[in-house]
C-alpha cells in the first residue's frame, strides 16, 4: 500500500494544521460578512503525515501517540524494516475507539493522523510520538490445570488485563505419574509432561501439557508470562497501560 499523501498543511498565523481548501473561490461567499474562512470546502478526514522514525533495530514495539486537534482523531501506523516505504511496509488502521491495539514490528514507523471534522473545519495543534517496549509479568503456581478453562487440549490462561504482545512463556508442569497410551498389554509408566503454546492473543493463551505418547494431560502447573503493555485509544490518544 502506498503512504497517504498530506492533505494539510502548516498555517503560520495560527500555527495549526489546517486543511487544503479544494474548491472555495470569491464567487462562494455573497457578502464579506459570510466570509468568516478560506477554507469551506476540503478533504474529510484530513490527513496529517508525520516523517519516518528510526528505532535502530527491528522489532516488537508500542506507541504512545498524543495529539492536540480539533475533530475526531484516528491514526494509520505503517512500518517497515527497510524505510523504503514502497510497498514493503504493514499499514495498521486505529480507529477511534480502538482497543486491544496489537504491538507493531519493524524498524523505521511513519505515523498519519486523520483527524475528521465534527461540525467545525478539523485542525490540529500538536503531535508527540514515542515508542517504547513497557512489559510486565504474571507469574503463578500451584495451578491444577484441569481447573481452567478451555479443554485438555487447549487450556486457557487469560491475563489481569490485556497485552499487545506476549514476550515470552515459561511453564512447568510437575512430576505427574502416567500409564503411556501405547499399543501394548503392559503400559509404560512416565512422568513428564512437555508444555507446549497452542495460540496466543492480546488477552490470553492456550496450551496443552503433551506426555512422551503425545497425548495431552493435565497436571499441576507453574508459570510467568512476560507481556508487552497493552494499548487503546483514549480521547484520540494512543495510550498504553
Amino acid at each position: 500500500m502506498a503512504i497517504p499523501s498530506n492533505t494539510g498543511y502548516l498555517d503560520n498565523f495560527t500555527g495549526r494544521i489546517l486543511p487544503f481548501d479544494t474548491g472555495t473561490t470569491w464567487t462562494t461567499y455573497s457578502t464579506w460578512a459570510d466570509y468568516t474562512s478560506w477554507t469551506s470546502t476540503f478533504t474529510d478526514p484530513m490527513v496529517y503525515v508525520l516523517d519516518p522514525i528510526d528505532l535502530g533495530r527491528t522489532g516488537y514495539f508500542n506507541l504512545t501517540i498524543e495529539t492536540e486537534a480539533e475533530g475526531e482523531v484516528s491514526y494509520k501506523i505503517y512500518t517497515s524494516s527497510t524505510g523504503a516505504f514502497t510497498g514493503e511496509e504493514t499499514e495498521t488502521v486505529i480507529a477511534n475507539t480502538a482497543t486491544n491495539v496489537t504491538a507493531f514490528q519493524g524498524r523505521y514507523v511513519i505515523v498519519a493522523v486523520l483527524v475528521a471534522g465534527t461540525g467545525t473545519v478539523p485542525s490540529i495543534g500538536s503531535v508527540v510520538v514515542k515508542p517504547n517496549t513497557t512489559t510486565y509479568s504474571i507469574s503463578r503456581s500451584g495451578i491444577d490445570s484441569s481447573t481452567l478453562g478451555g479443554s485438555v487440549s487447549a487450556r486457557e490462561l487469560d491475563f489481569s488485563r490485556n497485552a499487545s504482545r506476549v514476550w515470552a512463556v515459561d511453564i512447568k508442569a510437575d512430576s505427574t505419574a502416567y500409564n503411556q497410551d501405547v499399543y501394548v498389554t503392559d503400559y509404560e509408566a512416565a512422568t513428564t509432561l512437555i508444555p507446549t503454546v497452542v495460540s496466543t492473543s492480546t488477552t490470553g493463551i492456550t496450551f496443552k501439557l503433551v506426555g512422551l505418547d503425545n497425548v495431552a494431560r493435565d497436571a499441576t502447573i507453574s508459570y510467568e508470562v512476560v507481556l508487552l503493555t497493552g494499548m487503546n485509544m483514549v480521547n484520540g490518544n494512543l495510550v498504553v497501560r
